[in-house]
């Protein structure tokens, strides 16, 4: 801010003082200065002198905000057309940057193993579903994950540039792609004489489902996906649980919770925060989960499975799961209680801020901070309860970490607390 600007901000709160002293009337309490700056500003759009409007447009564009300010946005329904055309600009000015920002900080998380965070920040990314900036790092991450599992049967062999880059997506399945506020259901693509039962997408929503099935997508759900027939060549992340009553192949599955597969895993790399079950059989897979992994011992006789027979399965090795031939590739990679799996990623816990909770008498309460911590700098105390994060209300631990991830792969999280009698409202920041 120019030395200009403050002349002008200044001399109009002195005025606002003495004319209310004047009249006798109370002191109107002023707007923040930078509030006060953004109106004038916004005023001088409409000035009479050319130069005055071109500094007032260049200084709104380059204001660094997560969202344009409102009074810029009523400056769209000016009655006068170059109003409208410079705030217009402004505006998309401000929404560049502020996502520009926002992919910066989710390719961050991304380099960094903090998948649920990635996943949760693609809620505040403002672009187009057919922009490729939204696909690409859920694409990124899972050849780095790739790698520091040695995981062998990635790229499948059947569509090998299909999940490098969104280009080679695009020209490998012909996707559409899907980005939306609301759970979708995926289902068949309704147009006659449409041979496919399953169409490829890039898919960004709070939730997934599917009557058929997920194959040949880029899936990035902030909820739940399933229950969906099966999954195959698929990248999935789910920041839910992962409901499958099929089976799961040739798929990148990451999901900070549970995963059930109803039938068999095959040639997929799953990481779960959570527990992974399967009805049948594991092969040519590394699973890997904070809590454990169960697989059931069908009969291969009474149970026949697509592209695995009989012949591929040997005796049942520890934890009562099949592997496959002498080939090390059918081997399967098994991981428990894992807190940093592959040693890359991490999932959002209640710890990294400091803060230990129980729930009592249907609250959820503060039972530790540990000294140091993003709760203790904000001003927590042991006591506290925990009314609501970003205005939603916690009912348990879980609950609580859930819309703290969420809230904290945005930006600051706005908590509400009562304190005895008394209620306070803090900002917990998420640490380096």
């Amino acid at each position: 801010m120019n030395g200009r600007c403050f002349g002008h901000v200044g001399a109009w709160l002195v005025a606002v003082v003495f004319v209310g002293i004047a009249n006798g009337d109370p002191i109107p309490v002023a707007p923040p200065p930078r509030e006060v700056w953004i109106e004038e500003l916004v005023r001088r759009l409409g000035s009479e002198d050319y130069q005055e409007r071109e500094d007032a447009t260049k200084k709104l564009a380059s204001l660094n905000l997560p969202e344009p300010p409102l009074v810029l946005l009523r400056a769209l329904e000016s009655p006068s057309p170059e109003v409208r055309l410079r705030a217009d600009e402004a505006i998309r000015a401000i929404r560049v940057r502020a996502t520009n920002s926002m992919l910066k900080t989710g390719r961050a998380f991304a380099s960094k193993g903090r998948i649920d965070l990635l996943v949760a920040a693609t809620a505040s990314w403002k672009l187009n579903a057919e922009d490729d900036r939204l696909w690409q790092p859920a694409l990124d991450l899972a050849s780095m994950v790739v790698k520091k599992a040695e995981f062998a049967w990635w790229p499948p062999a059947a569509c090998p540039n299909g999940f490098g880059s969104v280009a080679g997506f695009r020209e490998s399945f012909h996707p559409r792609f899907i980005r939306s506020d609301q759970p979708h259901q995926h289902e068949k693509l309704r147009r006659a004489g449409d041979p496919q039962s399953y169409y490829p997408s890039g898919i960004m929503t709070p939730g997934v489902s599917s009557p058929l099935g997920l194959v040949d997508n880029i899936i990035v759900s902030r909820g739940d996906v399933g229950p969906v027939a099966r999954i195959d060549y698929s990248v999935v992340y789910a920041n839910g649980d992962v409901t499958v009553v099929g089976y799961l192949a040739n798929t990148i599955l990451i999901c900070d919770g549970d995963v059930t597969i109803e039938d068999h895993i095959s040639n997929a790399l799953v990481v779960a925060r959570g527990n992974i079950r399967a009805g049948s059989f594991a092969t040519g897979s590394t699973l890997v989960v904070g809590g454990t992994i169960k697989c059931g011992l069908p009969n291969p006789a009474e149970k026949k499975v697509a592209n695995v027979g009989k012949e591929n399965l040997g005796p049942p090795p520890i934890k009562g799961m099949f592997v496959g031939r002498a080939d090390k590739r059918f081997a399967n990679v098994i991981e428990e209680k894992q807190t940093n799996p592959l040693g890359f990623i991490t999932f959002f816990e209640l710890s990294r801020i400091g803060l230990e909770v129980k729930v009592a008498d249907g609250a959820v309460k503060v039972a530790a901070i540990a000294a140091g911590k993003p709760s203790e700098k904000a001003g927590v105390k042991v006591g506290d309860i925990i009314l609501e994060v970003n205005g939603k209300k916690p009912t348990d631990a879980e609950s609580l970490r859930r819309l703290l991830r969420d809230a904290l792969a945005i930006a600051d999280a706005t908590v509400k607390l009562q304190r005895g009698d008394k209620t306070e409202t803090l900002k917990v920041a998420l640490p380096e």
